[in-house]
């Protein structure tokens, strides 16, 4: 092909390119050179939508931690006051009271049964516990 009729077809293609974005011009139509400003005001608008989408979900998320935050606390309430209720309905009127005395009796019982030489009463002891087991075996 001739290099004048490429220049030409070229020429034609270009003027017939223009003369198609001065019709959508007159027309009020979007012309070529305003696409990307349509683009961009699009993607923008759908942006913002997202963002209000998320400060939606964000909005929902809160509500639910905090529905969440209130059953908990009802719920630990609520255990103590059963935990209290069924003290006293064990223990009495005074069920600390009484629990501490008990604690107080164990540490004192213990600290009583430390300072025992049992190492002692339990040689002297083991030999007749023996004894009365085989005693009792043989009787079988």
């Amino acid at each position: 092909m001739d290099p004048i009729t490429k220049t030409a077809g070229a020429e034609d293609k270009l003027q017939s390119h223009l003369a198609e974005m001065e019709a959508r011009a007159l027309d009020g139509g979007p012309a070529l050179l305003d696409a990307p400003r349509i683009d961009r005001q699009a993607r923008l608008q759908a942006l913002k939508d997202e963002v209000a989408d998320l400060q939606e979900t964000v909005a929902g998320i809160k509500a639910r931690v905090a529905r969440t935050r209130q059953q908990a606390v009802s719920v630990v309430k609520s255990g103590a006051e059963w935990a209290d209720a069924s003290a006293h309905a064990q223990l009495g009127s005074y069920p600390w009271a009484k629990l501490a005395g008990a604690s107080a009796a164990t540490f004192v019982g213990t600290r009583i049964l430390r300072m025992l030489p049992l190492g002692g009463i339990l040689s002297i002891a083991a030999p007749l516990i023996i004894s009365q087991i085989k005693a009792r075996n043989a009787r079988r």
